[in-house]
């Protein structure tokens, strides 16, 4: 639903007639729309580019789909490293999703920080019963740091 843009943000909301606050809820100087959730605001693209730094080779901020796009497209990974960053942008996407559900319905906040730690020991959860996971150590060290 996220990469073909069918979330229920602030904005399509608005077009459905529903009276909700248009402001984004993460940096509150933007609308919400679902371009600006996935990655442009500051505190979305903050966590992105926290997780998986190659995403600062952009000159601009990146949509979801170019970040999966380029990650999956990069002929220096491998199918496993592959694998575990698309499995990292679904994780960020989620969690990112739930918190600004969070901040919407409740006073309830994670900073940058936290959600980047909760994100990261889900992935590991996850990673942590593949095969040959021990081929990924050393790499995606911002990911998996939790891993040990």
């Amino acid at each position: 639903m996220t990469i073909l843009g069918k979330l229920k943000s602030a904005d399509s909301l608005i077009r459905r007639g529903l009276p909700v606050s248009p402001i984004c809820n993460f940096c509150s100087g933007h609308l919400e729309t679902h371009s600006h959730l996935f990655f442009g605001c500051d505190f979305t693209f903050g966590v992105l580019s926290k997780l998986l730094p190659a995403t600062n080779a952009f000159y601009l901020r990146p949509n979801l789909f170019q970040v999966h796009d380029f990650m999956w497209n990069n002929a220096n990974l491998a199918v496993l490293e592959k694998n575990l960053a698309s499995l990292a942008i679904s994780a960020i996407v989620y969690f990112l999703w739930r918190e600004r559900n969070q901040r919407r319905f409740s006073e309830a906040r994670k900073s940058l920080n936290q959600l980047c730690d909760d994100i990261c020991a889900a992935v590991c959860a996850k990673v942590k019963s593949w095969n040959n996971h021990e081929i990924l150590d050393g790499k995606f060290g911002e990911i998996l740091g939790f891993l040990g």
